[in-house]
């Protein structure tokens, strides 16, 4: 979103419109107060990565085996368009919470024709962008501003059930301090060790299943012999 947001500011036909996912401009009271609250924040962040619980399921096993074969899919694009449309069509839910619903009925689907039965939920790390959306290309601040979230997806048959529970979710982390929380704790991760910094790194990405990243890919999308 970062880069599709770079790129249309480069251009004439920009629109702040079109970016209703991107986060809106924090009043100054706000920030007074987000700033304040950083060292409560931060330790709110410590503690939810230290009590969120470690994924055991058909796709994480609790004893992980590395190999040199990789198991690599490529489907086909998405139009953004058409993602717009089932997000309006669903309660004006955004792209993301498009993608996680569809994650969330797939993966439940993967997981049962895989006889996992019992995986009700997945641990997910979710990119949350904190770039206020500019007014004009003229403000557009080329920063990496985001924190990485740790997210429990439950498993849902239907993508209704699934949207209006991922939406749910999502609203409640906008309204939080747990994405600022997040992102002062990588700040101060920051001035660690480089070693130490990794090691902690490794162990929250060791609870999640899947990591989800919603930058851009190649405009036409990538094709192997001939479309297949």
């Amino acid at each position: 979103m970062g880069i599709l947001l770079m790129i249309s500011c480069l251009q004439e036909d920009y629109k702040k419109e079109e970016f209703i996912q991107t986060t809106e401009a924090l009043s100054c009271c706000k920030k007074t107060f987000i700033y304040a609250m950083k060292p409560l924040s931060l330790l709110y962040a410590f503690l939810w990565f230290f009590i969120w619980h470690t994924d055991v399921n058909c796709v994480k096993p609790k004893e992980v085996m590395l190999h040199s074969h990789k198991n690599n899919a490529v489907c086909k694009p998405f139009d953004i368009e058409l993602l717009k449309r089932i997000g309006k069509r669903n309660n004006n839910s955004t792209i993301n919470d498009v993608v996680l619903s569809l994650v969330s009925v797939s993966m439940r689907d993967y997981m049962r024709s895989h006889d996992d039965l019992s995986s009700k939920t997945i641990n997910i790390l979710v990119p949350f962008s904190l770039r206020e959306i500019p007014k004009t290309r003229k403000d557009l601040v080329l920063e990496n501003d985001f924190s990485c979230l740790c997210f429990t997806l439950k498993l849902c048959a239907e993508f209704k059930e699934a949207i209006d529970s991922v939406k749910k979710t999502t609203m409640a982390l906008k309204k939080s301090i747990y994405p600022f929380g997040v992102n002062a704790l990588t700040q101060l991760i920051a001035w660690f060790p480089g070693i130490v910094g990794q090691l902690i790194m490794m162990w929250v990405c060791s609870k999640a299943t899947i990591v989800m990243s919603n930058v851009p890919g190649p405009k036409n999308g990538i094709n192997f012999h001939n479309g297949l």
